[in-house]
């Protein structure tokens, strides 16, 4: 049932009612209360209604445990590609750490290397000049 077609309605010195959702602006204008109601208030006023509401399916005991059965297997399926998800999310982890360790360890060595360089060329221009 589709509530949101309906409203509740409670004008000053009357009783709650529910009525169609397009006649909301008419009640506004009369100062009413608006709210949504419930499926049973709804009912309530639209007894019609209930023909449209369908019983839930009766199922058997071996039915309903075969679902039970699906359902478990198909969590228990889920939870191991989880488990595999973060063990393979942890390995990535690490790599990342590691990767990132080498790339400080090179970016060190890059520096000193090109002070090394710095140096050198220092060297280098002196000799020339003498």
């Amino acid at each position: 049932m589709d509530k949101s077609k309906f409203i509740k309605v409670t004008v000053t010195g009357y009783n709650p009612t529910v009525v169609l959702a397009s006649q909301k602006a008419i009640y506004q204008k009369q100062g009413a209360t608006i709210a949504e109601p419930t499926e049973e208030e709804i009912l309530l006023f639209f007894p019609n209604l209930k023909e449209e509401i369908q019983p839930d399916a009766e199922i058997s005991k071996d039915e309903h445990d075969k679902i039970v059965s699906e359902l478990n297997e198909t969590n228990e399926e889920k939870d191991s590609k989880i488990e595999e998800l973060e063990e393979s999310n942890a390995k990535l982890a690490t790599d990342l750490g590691e990767k990132d360790s080498k790339i400080k360890e090179l970016e060190t060595e890059i520096t000193r290397l090109s002070a090394e360089i710095e140096d050198a060329t220092k060297q280098i221009q002196k000799l020339q000049k003498k």
